[in-house]
């Protein structure tokens, strides 16, 4: 995470605005929901390799969290396709307004900040987020 410039309550807010699934094709690769036990969780970092190249990002150009698939093969080839060839309404929904640069995705201090990255307490904790909701918190 820190290659991208995320925090752990950053990556937590993301993940929790996706509803915990990939940002493009809505798959969750896991049965358990993504929560890491003896293997490292599946989830790829998608940023804007116009703004720091591969590799590492500034946080700012983070887009969004995929899976393996939607981040090494769908987005890439279809970035590549001549502007005029771009059609499709879920990539260019994806490129124009990613998760990670909506409101939604902003940490909820007290719940993106508690737990590790797809915890199952972050992930079954939902009583206490609506309760920060409620109280405006």
């Amino acid at each position: 995470m820190w290659r991208y410039g995320l925090t752990i309550a950053r990556y937590n807010a993301i993940l929790r605005s996706q509803d915990f699934v990939c940002a493009l094709c809505g798959d969750n690769e896991e049965e358990d929901f993504g929560i890491p036990h003896a293997k490292t969780s599946h989830w790829h970092i998608d940023h804007d390799h116009a703004c720091c190249g591969p590799g590492s990002s500034c946080g700012k150009c983070v887009r969004g969290l995929l899976c393996r698939k939607c981040n090494m093969e769908y987005l890439p080839a279809y970035e590549r396709l001549p502007m005029h060839m771009r059609d499709s309404p879920l990539f260019n929904t994806y490129l124009a307004a990613p998760p990670a640069q909506q409101s939604e995705a902003q940490v909820i201090k007290g719940r993106d900040n508690m737990y590790l990255p797809t915890s199952h307490a972050f992930l079954t904790d939902r009583k206490f987020a609506d309760g920060l909701d409620r109280a405006g918190g």
